[in-house]
């Protein structure tokens, strides 16, 4: 059995032909996986980039919080010495014998002027960190003295 050539070059026409277009389709798979692929990479970066403005934004309002509640506390400090000062003066000067010394608590001037408000749509990485949960240099003069044992006068 002899082929003839012009059938051999045919088939092999054919085949080529084939291959190609099997290639072809094959590589279009490809680009369209590739192409979904790069927009859910997109949509991830986008959720990634949304979820971290809101994290910013959830932190920057609760440092703002805290420095309002710190201040709140400082003036509800202030203002309990002063209850203390005008309206148990009698106290005040016992307390003051008896620990030789005028209180802090009842003696200290009020606590220096609040920051400026922080924008509570700022990202948190632009607003200033609160201040410390403790008081300050400035306020620490108004915390009370702890109280010392009375000196015996023998």
């Amino acid at each position: 059995m002899t082929f003839d050539p012009w059938l051999l070059a045919l088939v092999g026409i054919v085949l080529v032909a084939l291959g190609i277009g099997l290639g072809i389709s094959i590589g279009r798979r490809g680009d369209a996986r590739s192409r979904a692929l790069e927009a859910e990479l997109a949509q991830v970066r986008e959720d990634r980039a949304r979820y971290q403005e809101q994290v910013a934004q959830h932190f920057g309002r609760t440092a703002t919080l805290f420095r309002d509640l710190t201040q709140q506390y400082g003036t509800l400090w202030q203002h309990l010495a002063s209850g203390a000062r005008d309206l148990c003066p009698e106290r005040v000067a016992a307390l003051e014998e008896q620990l030789g010394q005028a209180p802090v608590l009842l003696t200290s001037e009020p606590a220096a002027a609040p920051e400026p408000a922080v924008d509570d749509g700022a990202p948190a990485a632009a607003a200033a960190p609160p201040a410390a949960a403790a008081p300050s240099a400035a306020t620490a003069s108004s915390q009370p003295a702890a109280p010392q044992p009375a000196a015996s006068a023998s």
